[in-house]
C-alpha cells in the first residue's frame, strides 16, 4: 500500500526538552511504523541540555528558524546596565505567553507557514494535525487550512482559554476564545488527552473529539523484590506549582511520621527531581526539618530520571486538588505506570488522573496529611515484603494504555477524516 503523508504542526518536538516534544515525537514514529509519512514543522530552538531524540527520519523534520527574543532577554539579564530592561521586557513578552497576539512565538509563525506550503507542494499530503500548546501551532495550521482546503485535526494537550494554570485577565480570555472560536471551526476533528478535557472541547466547540492518552511506552517485568533492602526510595521527577502542583500536604505527613515513629522515618529516603526546587521548596523543607531525608536535585536527562524511577520503591504523582483540574492527564502518569510500582498520588479526587489508578490498581489519590501518613505506614509493609509486592503487581491492569493501542486509534481516526476526501483505504 502507498505511504501517506500528513503534515503535523508543533512548535514543541525533539530536541526540545520537554513532556510535549516527547508525545509528538512518539506519535509521529508510531504513524512512521504504520505506514504514513509525517512531516513534521517545528521550531529551530537552541541546543538543549538534555536533548530528546528525534524518532523519524531527520528528513522529514523540519526545524524552521526564527528570532526568539528570549534570547535577547537572557543577554540582557546577564548584564548590570541592561538587566532591568531584560526584566521588563521578559514582563512584556511572557516566556510560555497563550494570549494572540504571541509576542514571543510571532516571528515563527510566518517561516513556518511558508515552509508547510513548500511541504504541501512537493508531497502528497493528505493531512494537516497540529499540537496545542502554544496557539501558534493552531495559527499556522488554519492558516494552511485556508491555503489548502486539507482535513485539519487539532490535538489539545491542555486547554487553551480555559486553562486553569495560565493567568489572563478577562479582556485577554474573551479576545483568545473568539480567535480560537474562530479557527478551531475549521477543524475537521480535535484530539485530547482525557476524558474529561474531550466533554469541555465538544462543548466549547461542538466538533467531534477524541482521546488518545499518552501512553505507555513498553512494560518491563521489574524484579519483584524490592530495590532497596535498606531504605525506601520515593521519586519525584517534574515542575513544581505552589499551591497547584504543591507536595506541601506530602511534606506534612512526614512530619507527623517522624513525630510518631521515628524509626521509620528514617528508612525513608525522599528525591525531588526538577527545576527550581530550592528556591521553591527549600524553605518549606527547612521549617518542617526534613532535611534529614528529603533532598532536592538539578533536572536530569529523560534516560537518567527513567533509571531513577525505575529503582525507587514508591512514586509520587503531583496534580491540583482543585476541579479545574479534572482533566489533567500528564505523560508522567503512564511513565509511571510502566514502572509497575505503587504510586501516591496528589490532586483532584475523581478527576482523570484519580480515575486512571484506580482503574490500573497503581496507586491512590491523597490530600489529608494524617491519611498520607497511614498510606505510607501501609505501603511500607507492601514493598517490603516479597508476597505482598507480587500481589500488588499481579493486580495491576494497564494493557489498555499502552501506547501501541493509541496509535491504533489515531490511526483510526485520521483514516476515518480521510476517507471523505480520498478512496485509497
Amino acid at each position: 500500500m502507498k505511504k501517506r503523508h500528513i503534515l503535523i504542526v508543533a512548535f514543541s518536538y525533539p530536541p526540545l526538552f520537554a513532556i510535549g516534544s516527547r508525545r509528538i515525537a512518539m506519535l509521529a514514529r508510531g504513524l512512521y511504523d504504520k505506514g504514513f509519512i509525517p512531516h513534521i514543522i517545528t521550531a529551530k530552538n537552541p541546543p538543549q541540555k538534555y536533548p530528546l531524540e528525534n524518532l523519524v527520519p531527520e528528513q522529514y523534520v523540519h526545524h524552521v528558524r526564527w528570532f526568539d527574543i528570549w534570547q535577547l532577554i537572557y543577554l540582557l539579564n546577564k548584564f548590570k546596565l541592561t538587566k532591568i530592561f531584560g526584566k521588563v521586557l521578559g514582563y512584556y513578552i511572557p516566556f510560555a505567553s497563550n494570549t494572540v497576539p504571541e509576542r514571543r512565538r510571532f516571528y515563527w509563525i510566518r517561516p513556518a507557514i511558508k515552509k508547510g506550503l513548500q511541504i504541501i507542494d512537493k508531497y502528497d499530503i493528505e493531512l494537516i494535525y497540529s499540537s496545542y500548546t502554544p496557539p501558534a501551532s493552531i495559527r499556522i495550521a488554519s492558516a494552511l487550512k485556508d491555503k489548502t482546503g486539507l482535513p485539519w485535526i487539532n490535538e489539545y494537550r491542555d486547554l487553551w482559554t480555559g486553562n486553569p494554570y495560565v493567568k489572563q485577565s478577562e479582556k485577554e480570555r474573551k479576545m483568545n476564545f473568539q480567535k480560537e472560536k474562530e479557527m478551531i471551526a475549521k477543524t475537521n476533528a480535535l484530539v485530547t488527552v482525557s476524558e474529561p478535557l474531550k466533554k469541555e472541547l465538544e462543548k466549547l466547540h461542538q466538533k467531534p473529539t477524541y482521546v488518545i492518552y499518552n501512553g505507555i511506552d513498553e512494560i518491563k517485568e521489574f524484579n519483584i523484590q524490592s530495590f532497596n533492602e535498606s531504605k525506601i526510595i520515593i521519586v519525584y521527577a517534574g515542575s513544581i506549582y505552589k499551591g497547584k502542583r504543591d507536595p506541601m500536604p506530602f511534606f506534612q505527613a512526614l512530619k507527623i511520621l517522624k513525630e510518631k515513629d521515628t524509626e521509620l522515618y528514617f528508612k525513608f529516603s525522599i528525591n525531588f527531581y526538577g527545576p527550581g526546587l530550592t528556591r521553591i521548596l527549600g524553605k518549606d523543607i527547612d521549617d518542617l526539618e526534613l532535611n534529614d531525608i528529603v533532598k532536592l536535585h538539578e533536572p536530569v536527562s529523560h534516560a537518567e530520571i527513567l533509571d531513577i524511577q525505575e529503582k525507587a520503591d514508591i512514586l509520587l504523582l503531583l496534580g491540583w486538588n482543585n476541579k479545574a483540574d479534572v482533566g489533567v492527564l500528564t505523560g508522567k502518569v503512564f511513565e509511571y505506570l510502566g514502572m509497575k510500582k505503587p504510586i501516591l498520588g496528589l490532586g483532584y479526587k475523581e478527576g482523570a488522573m484519580d480515575n486512571v489508578l484506580k482503574e490500573t490498581n497503581t496507586g491512590k489519590i491523597i490530600n489529608n496529611p494524617q491519611e498520607i501518613y497511614k498510606y505510607l505506614i501501609k505501603i511500607t509493609k507492601i514493598v517490603q515484603n516479597k508476597k505482598r509486592l507480587k500481589s500488588f503487581k499481579d493486580n495491576i491492569t494497564i494493557e489498555s494504555y499502552y501506547r501501541k493501542r493509541q496509535i491504533n486509534n489515531l490511526v483510526e481516526i485520521i483514516k476515518k477524516h480521510l476517507v471523505v476526501n480520498s478512496s485509497k483505504f
